[in-house]
């Protein structure tokens, strides 16, 4: 028996109920099968109409059966035959439920207009399903909904919250340069193929919690304006995030990376956490961007690590507590932050040769001496950037650790003598790095006492400079031979009776301080030449 499509009698009933225009079952079917033209006109003359195919079958041979003289077979085409259900440039102008329903061919959307809420959700596309250029302006539904196929959905528009929570792609899924403006969720859902999300855009919260990637994924370029959360997500192929911007916090705990994870270029413009997270393959963060706290803690490196930023000027916070390195770490660039390597295990080489830290201290005295450490925890971290330096051999940056290690206890874990005469130490030898210091502080010290000499002499007409400087350089050098004579001669050249006490006690100040700064130069050679 022949079925009409009566859209008259339709909207009568509408508007007798006064309630939106609703197109649904059969009448749905009928009008979806006239074409794309009577389609879209009809919802030009029935503004914010709600359509539903909800728990349809899409199947040719049953809509064949069914409507026998509205069907006409599609197309055959280049995949074995494959049936297509065409909705290709259809308008859907109010609320579009499509929940339960399943396709036996191939699903074409694209281009298509969708200006209500859509809901796809527990839907199964049988083969391969297409939404590419298509608009979503309201909430879009695909909860627990199968792809069998590749589904693509490259360069449209979700203007509104969309749900892809729990979902199952079977083959490929393409998403590249898609807009999601409004709350993301993918938590959940399983992706057998690769994922393309390209230079996809995400202005609203995106939720990855607990995702399936089994193969590969690319986020190339891709831009999250909020905050994003990749919580337990599983990366099972090759991860790329080349060049990708997160203006909100990127969470990234517990995840697990079974194979190389790409970073390079990746902007961080806010915290960035991989906290537990395993690393399975390499690991690549090289020119990477980062504008605040970076964490690591517990995380496992199986590969490979290489972390060399772009901008480590900017990074507030980096946090490796715990973390362990399996294979070789490479970590450079000039931080403002202390790098947190507490509890940390290494099973190989750590490079921190190219790695420079600047200790962040507040003045709370007077000049440097009242320099205190802002945060308490910096002198247990470098502590442990010291004892990895000396693990691998690297002297001078076991030394430059050491210097800020002391630094960052003073006023802090030392009371004030102490600080007092680590301040002195620091000025005097930068703790054992520098020769040149102390060797100017010695020079200072001979050539003051010389002054002193002639203060007190008896005719300092009659003295000369030299006269003073050897006496100056024979009291602090009693080891040499020639020192005792030398001294003794040239102080008959100045005094002419008994030596002032005095003079005496300049003389033994002179003589301290010169042991010392002869002590911390013999210091500096030591730490300059050693093997």
């Amino acid at each position: 028996m022949e079925k009409e499509l009566d859209l008259g009698k339709l909207l009568a009933q509408e508007a007798q109920l006064d309630e939106p225009v609703s197109l649904w079952g059969e009448n749905a079917l009928l009008l979806w099968l006239k074409g794309k033209d009577a389609w879209n006109q009809w919802m030009e003359e029935n503004p914010g109409a709600e359509v539903s195919f909800a728990h349809v079958i899409f199947d040719n041979q049953k809509l064949k059966k069914h409507f026998p003289d509205y069907f006409n077979t599609q197309e055959e085409t280049l995949f074995d035959e494959v049936e297509e259900f065409c909705f290709e440039g259809f308008i859907f102008g109010g609320d579009t439920d499509f929940s339960k329903a399943t396709f036996n061919g191939i699903a074409s959307f694209n281009n298509s207009t969708f200006k209500g809420d859509v809901n796809f959700s527990n839907s199964i596309f049988n083969t391969y399903a297409f939404f590419q250029e298509s608009s979503f302006s309201g909430e879009v539904d695909f909860i627990e909904s199968t792809f069998s196929d590749d589904a693509y959905f490259d360069n449209s528009t979700f203007s509104d919250h969309t749900r892809f929570k729990k979902v199952i792609f079977s083959g490929g899924a393409d998403f590249k340069n898609v807009t999601f403006s409004g709350y993301t969720v993918f938590s959940g859902a399983t992706f057998s193929g690769d994922a393309n999300f390209k230079r996809a855009g995400f202005s609203g919260l995106a939720d990855f919690v607990s995702v399936n990637f089994n193969n590969g994924v690319d986020f190339t370029k891709a831009n999250f304006i909020f905050d994003i959360s990749f919580g337990g997500t599983q990366f099972n192929g090759l991860l790329d995030f080349l060049g990708a911007n997160f203006l909100g916090e990127a969470l990234f705990r517990d995840v697990t990376f079974s194979n190389s994870a790409n970073f390079s270029n990746t902007a961080f413009c806010s915290t960035a956490d991989f906290n537990n997270a395993n690393f399975g393959g390499y690991a690549d963060f090289l020119e990477a961007i980062f504008s605040d706290h970076v964490e690591f803690n517990n995380a496992v490196f199986e590969s490979t690590f290489k972390f060399k930023p772009n901008s480590s000027e900017e990074v507030v916070s980096l946090d490796f507590r715990g973390a362990a390195f399996n294979k070789l770490f490479l970590i450079s660039g000039n931080y403002t932050c202390i790098p947190d390597l507490r509890q940390t295990k290494t099973s190989h080489h750590l490079d921190l040769s190219e790695l420079k830290v600047q200790l962040k201290r507040t003045a709370e005295g007077v000049g440097a001496i009242g320099e205190r450490a802002i945060d308490p925890l910096d002198s247990e971290r470098l502590c442990r950037l010291k004892e990895i330096a000396e693990s691998n051999k690297d002297q001078i940056r076991a030394l430059a650790f050491h210097a800020d290690e002391q630094r960052a206890s003073r006023w802090i874990a030392l009371n004030p003598w102490q600080s007092i005469l680590d301040s002195f130490y620091s000025l005097t030898s930068n703790y054992g790095q520098s020769i040149f210091r102390p060797f100017v502080f010695l020079m200072m010290s001979i050539f003051v006492f010389s002054h002193v000499t002639i203060s007190y002499a008896d005719s300092k007409k009659d003295v000369q400079l030299t006269t003073a400087i050897v006496i100056s350089v024979a009291t602090v050098t009693p080891f040499m031979a020639i020192s005792k004579d030398a001294r003794s001669n040239n102080i008959k050249k100045i005094f002419s009776n008994d030596i002032p006490e005095s003079y005496v006690m300049y003389g033994y100040f002179h003589s301290f301080c010169s042991f010392i700064f002869i002590f911390l130069i013999g210091l500096g050679l030591r730490n300059r030449f050693r093997i």
